[in-house]
């Protein structure tokens, strides 16, 4: 089944954008487009207030944001329930770990009345398994923030997520065998984030 449109994402931070929604099965997707680009701090509240109207509509809501700290990061934290942090395993990406747990703490203290967010964990993503830098990179990150904020699993860079985005389907309803393994690995990650929103133990890579 494929997703229905439902608008763009930028008319969530618009008080003259009509947002008309439904709660009809299935996935409703909210298009990024040239407008989120000047979206400010002084829109977010539109958007929580757009937001709120979403929980009797959808049992999830997935937000995906830029991976820069701006306006748009803040409105997601600021409504969000839980958060997950992909992260690339190179060096400079492990540089930005202390700055997004210092962004977390901000956002609940000014966006959020205090209120936490639940941190699920870093998933580490586009990571390269051929590369002795980045394997060690996973371990020494692992080490030092501990394994209750790493994923049990990560995902990992290969052509089948690529060919999933091009043709806009589930990497696991490719046929590729570097697709099928990709969707392994994508089942898996998904059902480590459901455990832990539900607060379930981590379960073991099979």
């Amino acid at each position: 089944m494929r997703p229905r449109a439902g608008g763009r994402s930028s008319d969530l931070f618009d008080p003259d954008a009509k947002i008309e929604l439904t709660g009809a099965p299935g996935l409703t997707v909210l298009e990024s487009d040239e407008t989120l680009d000047i979206v400010q701090l002084q829109d977010v509240q539109q958007m929580v207030k757009a937001f709120n109207a979403f929980p009797p509509l959808f049992d999830y809501c997935v937000i995906d944001t830029p991976p820069t700290w701006g306006a748009l990061n803040f409105a997601a934290l600021t409504v969000a329930d839980h958060l997950v942090a992909p992260i690339e395993m190179k060096d400079y990406a492990l540089d930005g770990v202390e700055q997004l747990l210092k962004t977390i703490q901000a956002a609940e203290q000014s966006g959020r009345g205090g209120r936490k967010i639940n941190f699920l964990g870093l998933l580490p993503s586009r990571f390269n398994s051929h590369s002795p830098r980045e394997k060690e990179n996973v371990a020494e990150i692992v080490r030092t923030i501990g394994t209750s904020m790493v994923f049990n699993g990560l995902l990992a860079q290969r052509d089948g997520y690529e060919e999933a985005v091009s043709q806009g389907v589930p990497v696991w309803t490719l046929k590729k065998r570097a697709a099928m393994v990709a969707g392994q690995e994508m089942r898996f990650v998904l059902s480590q984030i459901r455990d832990r929103m539900d607060g379930l133990p981590a379960k073991e890579i099979v």
